[in-house]
């Protein structure tokens, strides 16, 4: 339960929040800035590679 109200607390701290996820969460619609969905690890492989940082 702790560990759930991070995001809250980091987004009324002026955090910008960025949801990777295969589904909407109950994040989404409330505080989440941009949501990327998708699993993360072929989220992130495109992020790096959109980033000229693939992995060698």
């Amino acid at each position: 339960m702790p560990a759930s109200q991070i995001p809250f607390l980091a987004k009324e701290n002026g955090a910008k929040i960025i949801e990777v996820n295969t589904e909407p969460s109950k994040f989404t619609h409330q505080i989440t800035d941009i949501f990327l969905q998708g699993k993360a690890t072929e989220v992130m492989q495109q992020l790096m590679a959109g980033l000229g940082l693939e992995e060698k």
